[in-house]
């Protein structure tokens, strides 16, 4: 950590680059084990849970990408800037990005509007 950033930046910066590494050592793997049964403490961590189930199926269907660079946005309230440190890109790839995990989250979230408002 140089100071230049925020430290929240800084550190979620090596929370990307440690998923990365385990999601590649896990791609070659044949039998995966869940998520919840590698971690053998929970987290004290405050949990984002998102009540509107058509939003929660839009976010399930993005990539983590997209999901990541959203969440940094809208539920982290990061600046571009903070966001472009985070995963290594200028602030202009990242308002890119953005715009669009955007468009494609508004069309699975319009998808499963059309799904829950059917079967209701």
């Amino acid at each position: 950590f140089d100071g230049r950033s925020k430290f929240s930046t800084w550190l979620f910066r090596i929370a990307v680059n440690r998923s990365i590494q385990q999601a590649r050592r896990v791609k070659f793997k044949r039998n995966l084990v869940a998520l919840d049964e590698m971690v053998e403490e929970p987290s004290e961590a405050p949990q984002q849970t998102i009540e509107e189930p058509a939003i929660r199926e839009a976010m399930e269907q993005l990539s983590p990408g997209d999901r990541a660079i959203l969440t940094l946005f809208y539920w982290d309230e990061l600046s571009l800037q903070e966001i472009g440190a985070s995963i290594d890109c200028s602030p202009n790839a990242a308002k890119t990005r953005l715009f669009r995990a955007r468009e494609r989250f508004k069309t699975h979230y319009e998808e499963a509007l059309k799904r829950h408002e059917d079967s209701a």
